[in-house]
């Protein structure tokens, strides 16, 4: 802004000779403004970039220990807290279900005997 304000001044200069000192000592003054804000803009900046490196590192470092964290803790506090919820849960065992299995087990064992019985017998030439 004080540069371009500066340079239509120094236009103005060509267009009227009368205030040609005024208008170039003003055109001077807002250029040595801006060249000694020049160092503190560049110091504001470098600031800003440190910080905002700052920022990214501490959220990179929260991002791993927290990743981290979650590993080692997550599946305990999953189980207990699994645990707490299901601690009133009944589980009830049906024998009825458990004789049944053991029924078809000993009829699937015996057919498998018989089996093999048979071609022992026919291997053999025997058949009784």
């Amino acid at each position: 802004m004080k540069l371009q304000k500066a340079l239509k001044l120094v236009e103005e200069v060509g267009e009227n000779h009368e205030n040609r000192e005024a208008l170039l000592s003003e055109a001077r003054e807002l250029v040595e403004e801006v060249r000694s804000s020049i160092a503190i803009l560049i110091e504001e900046g470098e600031r800003k970039i440190f910080w905002r490196n700052v920022a990214i590192a501490s959220i990179v470092a929260m991002i791993a220990i927290l990743s981290f964290l979650a590993y080692y803790y997550g599946p305990r506090v999953f189980w207990t807290l699994w645990l707490k919820i299901r601690t009133r849960c009944v589980i009830e065992i049906i024998e009825r279900v458990r004789k049944v299995i053991d029924e078809e087990v000993k009829a699937v064992i015996l057919a498998i005997i018989m089996i093999i019985d048979s071609e022992r017998r026919v291997w053999q030439g025997r058949d009784d």
